[in-house]
């Protein structure tokens, strides 16, 4: 098996090639070809309508939402002044040729080689404090599409790889720490030159932002409680076959943004000048208040200040000044980096809330063990290359290893277990407290965790946030109306089920009964702060239905998504689901694939070779490589559970072999870079006010006695029965391109194929 989306710990031992899926499975069968994914950055252009108008257009809010999260990087043009660009360019050139003049130790470098180093942009000098390269709002705008609403400026640093340097870093992440396994830092670069390996551009690797965790780190013991930046040998050499890494070749003017879990090295610069780009980095919300800050000078508070929160302490100018140019780490005087969870002295959590849980933990006979110093035992990707080291093309610098000492390197990895440790099946749970409860918002915590199990796992199971009696209440009525729906239907009239399986049909809830019209199911606050730290502020509400499991069934659903179109390559479309009775295998309770959610339409079966778009169902082969390695399970949970789900998350429907009507509640929240459909779902006038509570909606409003009289008729084939809102692709004609674009033939799983 080929790793078709990249997503994988790939593990050597005795010659067998040992494949552990970390996210999503979505696996070719050798000797199947498929379309490699790139190794250079992906652009996003600013036009000039985009920036006439000061948002970024839907088309490209969307393309760079999909690149940041199918690679961790992304390359921006247009947004910065030309002339600003030269102005910092000739600045940072003179202070930086100052800074070599005194920096000698291996602590006054970046990561300890003597190729790179930190130094400060101009931020006190007023006539170099550029708004559109410490405050842009475009890249504010994508910071927040990415991290969720309410980012934080938490970084400012710039960084100068030294002319004639012939050293390389390690290959790392920017994580001495356990960091969370999602989105929650995102820095981003001016470069101040072109970038080219000749000048010593980052060596970045692709998508190895996505499902990396404190296992593919090096650590320094192992009972160390933080890892060091250092990526493991055993899983770079694992990785480099399938995306290996490479140095970018961007202009002068272009800004970079990073997730900073994303594998890096600093490399060597063997031209006569010196290479610097800027950095400003941006926190999640819910990222923990630092112990210290980074320091910023007062003179520049109104701009840094002014269109986000900061994690920063402005201090005078003098002050700034006399150490800005100082990052001996050494020292106990110099500028810092803001501290990071893990190398606190003080914890600032709130008293009974641990400051820093994440996901990524690892158990110290899983760690790969070392120092990071001896450069010469590790791959050539992880040491420095040699003095006179040529360059081979686009993919940077490397030097001449022998498979000996590349076997010295590997060789610790042989005392850890081959693979990491299973993920979970079943969906992970936040549950409401009573303080949240009387806050009206989730805890820096409580909103971390959501954050992490949606993007590890595509599936989130909420407690607590919706009163039992609403649950009975809705139940009572559902299952009333669930049994005359389905007294009405013709099982051998497939198109009035749901997916075409005669065990499970779409129904409406009843929206225009105002005592059943709660505000915790259908416009509930808790919900909403998840949504949009998951899919970026601006939601949109865009369906509303209910679902029903019939009693006594045996017949189950494909393994599919509910994407019968290319869809994009990142969080979307937010599923929210009330149970309104216990789920269960028993009662047919949902068969979820944790973690499906990070594959691509290439997953799905298309009805022929030449049809434009897939079907849902995911081609078998797939869905038989993935349950070797995560497979599906059928989710138990009790009623008035709410289950979040990515849209893209594989699941399938299943018998229900109670006597119970299991039904849930489902409501779709849309991110604001989704196109409004040509054709919107229906709902009723009446209940117009309590949907659009706290978004806006995406529905058209008819008078109640018209809602009425369709919304049971879920018949697909029936043009007078209610209808799902249409997607992009298939009728909107709007110049929908997701990121997939046209799968080719070679990429397709057809129907009766396979």
């Amino acid at each position: 098996l080929i790793a078709r989306d990249l997503l994988y710990s790939l593990r050597f031992s005795a010659g067998v090639l040992v494949l552990t899926a970390r996210c999503s499975p979505a696996m070719v069968a050798a000797p199947r070809p498929f379309t490699p994914l790139p190794t250079q950055p992906s652009f996003v252009s600013l036009s000039t309508k985009e920036k006439e108008s000061g948002r970024w257009s839907r088309a490209n809010m969307q393309r760079a939402m999909e690149i940041l999260h199918r690679d961790g990087l992304l390359a921006v043009s247009g947004l910065v002044d030309p002339a600003h660009v030269e102005a910092l360019r000739e600045s940072m050139l003179a202070t930086a040729q100052a800074i070599k003049q005194r920096v000698s130790d291996a602590s006054q470098y970046n990561h300890g080689i003597k190729s790179n180093f930190l130094m400060s942009a101009p931020l006190s000098d007023p006539d170099l404090r550029f708004e559109d390269v410490f405050a842009n709002p475009f890249v504010h705008q994508l910071a927040e599409g990415y991290l969720g609403p309410g980012i934080k400026l938490s970084l400012l640093t710039a960084n100068c790889a030294v002319a004639g340097a012939t050293q390389r870093q390690n290959v790392h992440k920017d994580a001495p720490w356990l960091h969370p396994n999602c989105p929650g830092m995102l820095n981003t670069n001016l470069a101040l030159s072109d970038f080219t390996p000749e000048n010593g551009s980052t060596e970045f690797w692709l998508g190895s932002h996505v499902g990396t965790t404190g296992h593919d780190q090096v650590w320094p013991t192992r009972d160390s409680a933080t890892p060091l930046c250092d990526v493991a040998p055993d899983v770079l050499e694992a990785r480099r076959p399938v995306r290996p890494g490479a140095q970018i070749r961007v202009p002068m003017g272009t800004v970079i943004l990073r997730d900073m879990r994303t594998w890096h090295a600093g490399m060597p610069n063997l031209t006569n000048e010196d290479r610097i780009m800027t950095a400003v980095g941006y926190a999640a919300a819910w990222w923990p208040e630092p112990e210290r800050r980074m320091k910023a000078p007062l003179s520049a508070r109104p701009l840094l200040a002014s269109r986000t929160d900061h994690a920063l302490d402005f201090i005078p100018d003098g002050e700034w000044e006399a150490i800005c140019q100082d990052w001996d780490l050494a020292s106990e005087t110099s500028i810092k980096l803001p501290d990071v969870p893990g190398h606190r002295k003080h914890s600032r959590a709130p008293e009974g809330e641990d400051e820093w849980v994440a996901l990524n933990e690892v158990q110290n006979e899983e760690k790969f063990v070392g120092d990071g110093r001896d450069k010469e035992a590790l791959p050539a990707e992880l040491g420095p290359a040699p003095r006179g080291a040529a360059l081979q093309g686009p993919s940077g610098t490397r030097s001449s290893r022998s498979s000996a000492s590349l076997a010295r390197a590997l060789m610790t990895a042989t005392t850890r277990p081959l693979t990491t440790p299973p993920l979970p099946t079943h969906p992970g749970v936040i549950t409401l407290t009573e303080e949240e409860r009387t806050a009206g918002k989730w805890s820096r915590a409580s909103l971390q965790r959501a954050m992490e199990l949606l993007h590890r796992d595509g599936v989130l199971a909420v407690r607590g946030i919706v009163d039992l009696a609403h649950v009975a209440a809705l139940r009572e009525s559902m299952t009333a109306t669930a049994k005359d729906v389905a007294a009405g239907k013709d099982k051998g009239k497939i198109t009035q089920f749901n997916q075409g399986v005669a065990s499970n049909f779409l129904m409406a809830p009843p929206l225009t009964d105002e005592r059943l019209l709660f505000e915790d199911v259908y416009a509930n606050g808790f919900v909403h702060e998840i949504a949009k730290a998951y899919l970026g502020p601006g939601i949109n509400l865009h369906l509303l239905t209910g679902n029903c499991a019939m009693p006594r069934t045996e017949e189950r659903q494909a393994v599919h998504r509910d994407l019968p179109w290319i869809a994009p390559e990142a969080p979307f479309v937010l599923n929210m689901n009330l149970l309104l009775t216990d789920f269960s295998p028993h009662t047919g309770s949902t068969e979820f694939w944790l973690g499906s959610h990070h594959s691509s339409a290439r997953c799905q079966l298309f009805p022929s070779a030449d049809a434009p778009r897939p079907l849902c169902d995911v081609a078998p082969p797939l869905v038989e490589a993935r349950r070797q390695a995560r497979p599906g399970a059928q989710v138990v949970a009790e009623a008035g559970t709410v289950l979040l789900r990515d849209l893209r998350t594989w699941h399938a429907g299943m018998p229900n072999y109670s006597d119970e009507w299991r039904i849930m509640t489902a409501i779709e929240y849309s991110a604001s870079w989704y196109p409004t459909p040509s054709l919107p779902q229906i709902a009723p006038l009446s209940a117009r006010r309590v949907l659009s509570l706290r978004s806006p909606t995406l529905l058209r409003f008819v008078p109640d006695d018209e809602f009425a009289a369709v919304c049971q008729n879920w018949d697909f084939a029936d043009p007078r029965g209610m209808k799902l809102p249409s997607v992009p692709g298939e009728d909107e004609g709007d110049g929908w391109e997701a990121l997939t674009g046209v799968v080719g033939r070679e990429d397709k799983w057809v129907k009766g194929e396979c």
